[in-house]
């Protein structure tokens, strides 16, 4: 496969630099090159793209995400199919993961602590307002981000297991989420 740094992605997106991976897919910094704007763009590995269930959970994070509506959710702005795959569009986010704040800092001042909690759970309490459970909640989802003269906005992230409470029911003995962070009612 030909690299993916700046390639164009559905003939609009050059992918500017790899920003992150995951298991289903990469996170790249890239410009969307009709109105010069930089966004993120999580575009799924190309060895999942034919796989219906994954590519269900794919579309099920644009479209959670995309219907919350608040500050405190990674705001999703496009879901599309390219020839190297599926990808979502999302704004580009600048600052650092929970997670690796605790790694960099090891202890966090109770002050601190207590604002990204109170952040994450506006978050939850938004998406759970629209009937949506985000099911993988964890540091690394959780993201610290700069926005306008230093101010500082903790946004949730990564809705690919979240569930629809009106509509979702999880097949009977599936677990979906990582287990350090599940509820207890989801271990059996």
């Amino acid at each position: 496969m030909l690299p993916l740094d700046g390639r164009l992605l559905d003939h609009k997106f050059r992918l500017d630099r790899r920003v992150g991976d995951g298991g289903m897919a990469s996170v790249w910094q890239a410009t969307n090159t009709f109105v010069h704007r930089t966004v993120a763009i999580k575009l799924m590995h190309e060895r999942y793209a034919t796989d219906v269930e994954l590519l269900g959970r794919f579309r099920n994070e644009a479209s959670a995400a995309g219907k919350i509506g608040s500050p405190h959710i990674c705001d999703v702005l496009d879901f599309g199919q390219s020839e190297i795959g599926p990808y979502i569009v999302m704004e580009l986010l600048e600052g650092c993961s929970l997670a690796e704040l605790i790694t960099t800092h090891r202890r966090l001042d109770p002050g601190l602590a207590v604002w990204i909690v109170r952040q994450a759970l506006a978050g939850l309490e938004a998406a759970h307002r629209v009937g949506v459970v985000h099911r993988d909640l964890k540091p690394e989802n959780i993201f610290l981000c700069r926005v306008i003269r230093g101010q500082w906005l903790v946004k949730l992230m990564d809705f690919g297991i979240s569930k629809f409470t009106q509509h979702v029911q999880t097949a009977a003995g599936t677990t979906m989420g990582t287990p350090h962070y599940m509820a207890p009612e989801q271990i059996h």
